[in-house]
């Protein structure tokens, strides 16, 4: 067991076996959650987002890499949308490595720079959407005026004995042959 701050990442690894947080020693880098983070597993170096943050982990002590480092200042996800990804994970058979590798833009050093240095960039504080309407309001919403005239046709359209055959615009009123392949 180690006692010093633990980051659990999410680790972009295909298999789909290893879908699960790997904890690693945060060391001087001290990440924020949501924070994209270069780690060493299996002894390549793979990208992941830093998922949980905790203070104590099973992974013995000798065993437990540190972060290699942190991929710039900014946070790219809460965890509010770290819990909206694991229910996309569950729900469409991905792993939660996939589904944030997915849903986070591409990572531009100079983009970052310039858009930080220009004010914009995504903070913690984000403005929440509107609620949703209640379900009453919804059921009682009145179709579009198109969608009535359109079933209206329908209702007086002629009977099959009285309408033109189907291609009887083209002068035939025989089928076109089907053409077969081999």
């Amino acid at each position: 067991m180690s006692d010093r701050p633990i980051a659990r990442v999410a680790v972009e690894v295909e298999p789909y076996h290893l879908d699960r947080l790997f904890d690693y020693g945060v060391g001087d880098t001290d990440p924020p959650v949501g924070a994209r983070v270069e780690v060493v597993f299996a002894g390549r170096v793979r990208k992941g987002v830093v998922v949980e943050r905790v203070a104590t982990t099973d992974v013995p002590e000798g065993r437990l890499r540190d972060l290699k480092r942190v991929l710039g200042d900014h946070v790219w996800i809460t965890e509010a949308e770290v819990g909206v990804a694991r229910w996309v994970a569950e729900r469409w058979g991905g792993t939660l490595a996939d589904v944030l590798r997915h849903s986070l833009p591409g990572r531009t050093v100079d983009v970052e720079r310039r858009a930080a240095k220009a004010g914009w960039f995504p903070t913690a504080e984000r403005v929440a959407a509107p609620p949703a309407p209640p379900l009453s309001v919804l059921e009682e919403r009145p179709q579009p005026a198109a969608a009535t005239r359109r079933s209206s046709r329908r209702a007086s359209a002629a009977p099959a004995s009285v309408r033109p055959p189907p291609f009887a615009s083209c002068g035939s009123t025989k089928r076109p042959p089907v053409l077969a392949l081999r």
